[in-house]
């Protein structure tokens, strides 16, 4: 099997993430059915267009949950902004029937694993308003079994709701979300929150908010409501968390029941009315009963404009500091120094510093040879690039890159590649 040279390896890597960036079309309403993948660990449906996610929420609102199955982001999405509103993947439907005292859980939920891969979800528009059980959000609820993980929701992106409104998730039943980002505004009532409006169990870790949050009591930039020997740990808020109730926090509104918030921070400003039984806006969780825990958790005073008792006041100097990064980290590898300046030198989570920037430009003309110029590779063959996913996103001759994972193939040879 022919070899490639470095040289080549950069070259296919920046056809690559490029053709994704030309080919994104806005969504048009539509829904087109995934015609790649199995579901399977290894060979995940592929997402790779915004039609295809409506098809998912299609099929999960008819009552498929997609239990074992896997999905993949295969591209950044364009969801069209306020001229389709997105339907939700799910509807939360959990009561209580007054005539028996019985809870009724006519919830549909997707039970799958749904990995973003890094990939940016924008202009996404969710309205959804029902200020009797809530659940809104990209999903409207999960359960156990549950995966979400590796989505960016874009900063030109809006979350309408009632109650119980979250980012990604609505109502948290069980399930685990990681590794998933914030940029988008949040418009909703109480119990609502950048990634999750209100949690009965299930993990949230390695996220992070920088999106502003408006609604009403119990609101925060990750977690709205924490309940039911739910966790939340490793996850950071810079967003702008206004509350026209009582309380607004950066990691918690509220947390009841044995939830857990630990090694986490946040630097954004929280604004709120305050009331003996319903909180009063703090830098990290605005009210918790004697039963939760609040543990290794940070602020900055002058950022937040509040303090908070159960937790630790440090500046914004001391926040930047590599001791910093040992205390929160607590023995784990999760926030890094922000060498990039991406959070304004504030830590930022490990996968935020290894995020994928996609290609510059790309110009498809015959080379002579396999040539590098600085992060330009010309070569005197065409190869096609594909994404680890196996979709091939260019093919050429000349392309300018960045960083990325590619596997290249050309005159018959296969070659998988990394660009550091």
């Amino acid at each position: 099997m022919k070899q490639f040279n470095h040289k080549s390896t950069l070259l296919a890597i920046a056809m690559c993430a490029m053709c994704t960036n030309i080919n994104a079309q806005a969504w048009d309403g539509t829904s087109a059915e995934c015609t790649k993948g199995d579901g399977s660990k290894d060979n995940p449906y592929l997402i790779e267009n915004p039609q295809n996610l409506a098809w998912l929420a299609e099929q999960v609102n008819g009552g498929n949950t997609f239990e074992g199955k896997n999905f993949k982001l295969a591209a950044d999405l364009d969801m069209g902004g306020k001229e389709h509103t997105f339907p939700m993947i799910g509807k939360f439907d959990k009561y209580i029937d007054t005539s028996n005292n019985e809870t009724v859980d006519a919830s549909f939920y997707f039970k799958g694993t749904f990995d973003g891969a890094k990939h940016v979800i924008d202009n996404l528009y969710v309205e959804y308003i029902n200020e009797e059980l809530g659940g809104t959000g990209l999903f409207a609820c999960t359960t156990n079994g549950t995966e979400i993980r590796n989505i960016i929701i874009g900063s030109n992106s809006t979350v309408k709701g009632g109650i119980t409104s979250g980012m990604f998730i609505g109502q948290m039943n069980g399930g685990i979300i990681e590794y998933c980002e914030n940029r988008g505004h949040l418009d909703a009532n109480m119990y609502s929150a950048g990634i999750v409006g209100v949690m009965e169990g299930g993990i949230v870790r390695f996220c992070s908010n920088s999106g502003k949050i408006d609604g009403a009591t119990e609101i925060s930039g990750i977690v709205g409501q924490g309940a039911v020997n739910g966790i939340a740990t490793y996850c950071y808020n810079t967003g702008y968390v206004k509350s026209s109730g009582y309380g607004g926090a950066g990691i918690a509104g509220a947390t009841y029941d044995t939830f857990s918030v630990s090694n986490s921070y946040s630097i954004g400003k929280a604004e709120g009315l305050e009331n003996k039984w319903l909180g009063k806006p703090q830098a990290i969780v605005s009210s918790t009963d004697g039963n939760s825990t609040i543990k290794n958790c940070y602020y900055v005073l002058e950022l937040t404009g509040v303090d908070d008792p159960n937790a630790t006041a440090v500046t914004a100097d001391e926040m930047k500091q590599a001791d910093f990064l040992t205390k929160i980290n607590a023995g784990e590898d999760a926030f890094v120094a922000d060498t990039k300046n991406i959070n304004n030198g504030f830590p930022i989570l490990k996968w935020q510093a290894t995020e994928a920037t996609g290609i510059k430009h790309i110009n498809n003309f015959a080379g002579t040879a396999i040539n590098l110029d600085g992060n330009t590779v010309v070569c005197d063959q065409p190869v096609k690039v594909y994404t680890l996913e196996g979709v091939l996103v260019a093919s050429g001759h000349d392309v300018t890159l960045d960083k990325g994972t590619y596997v290249i193939k050309a005159d018959g040879a296969m070659k998988k590649v990394v660009i550091k």
